[in-house]
């Protein structure tokens, strides 16, 4: 009996030297450049999967993000350009302030820049179509200060945005308050109005209220370019006009 079992003990061990023997001449055997080739084909095809996922979810982006969109998140112009309520009004997606005005520079106005944070903050507004191009405003609420109404002009085919300017807003910060509105002349000019207080002291007896008012015409070309040229202005601290 004890010699059956010390039979199958070394059969044992040789099955298993066999094996691992097997295997190591395996791994020598084994085409390393084969192998890193094979593991790049699979990397190259997973980027490529990757990439064409992201290139069907910007398609279906901007496929739904197009110029009806807009249109039907808007209502049409009035005479009157001022900040109005937004309650009624549709709030702008990320992804569009994404696409579309995070990598824009304001062209009349502030900031330089606009960001996608805070996406409920950002309502669309008017809409407008011209001969060359489409003219629609959004209005953000700025936390630091105020309600902000800007045009924006993009292409007609896709949208495509060409300038940005802020031409109203209304708000207070500290001992500031200002408020810029106008009304339409004709299809291309908006003549507006910026007023500002301000109080240094908040002391009523000192009299020293800065108020400045200034005068601009807003103009859209017909390549849709915005641009803002100051007519006069004027400037009081008090009762005492300064300029």
């Amino acid at each position: 009996m004890t010699k059956k079992i010390l039979i199958i003990i070394l059969l044992v061990i040789y099955s298993c030297h066999s094996e691992k023997k097997k295997g190591r001449e395996t791994f020598d055997n084994l085409d390393t450049k084969q192998v890193k080739k094979e593991f790049n084909n699979k990397v190259d095809s997973s980027i490529s999967g990757i990439q064409n996922n992201l290139m069907k979810d910007t398609i279906q982006e901007k496929s739904f993000f197009n110029i009806e969109y807009i249109k039907n998140n808007t209502s049409k112009f009035k005479d009157k350009v001022k900040i109005e309520d937004d309650s009624a009004k549709t709030t702008i997606p990320k992804k569009f302030l994404e696409n579309y005005f995070s990598n824009k520079e304001i062209k009349i106005g502030y900031p330089k820049f606009l960001t996608s944070y805070y996406p409920e903050s950002y309502f669309f507004q008017n809409f407008k179509e011209y001969e060359n191009f489409i003219l629609f405003t959004f209005s953000h609420f700025d936390e630091s200060c105020c309600q902000n109404l800007y045009a924006v002009t993009s292409k007609k085919d896709s949208i495509n945005v060409m300038n940005i300017g802020l031409i109203s807003y209304m708000g207070a910060d500290g001992g500031w308050i200002g408020e810029k509105y106008g009304e339409w002349e004709n299809d291309s000019i908006i003549k507006t109005i910026t007023y500002s207080e301000y109080d240094e002291d908040f002391i009523e007896d000192n009299n020293n209220t800065k108020i400045d008012t200034t005068w601009s015409v807003i103009k859209i070309d017909k390549n849709g370019i915005i641009t803002e040229k100051i007519i006069d202005s004027v400037n009081y601290i008090g009762n005492k006009k300064i300029e």
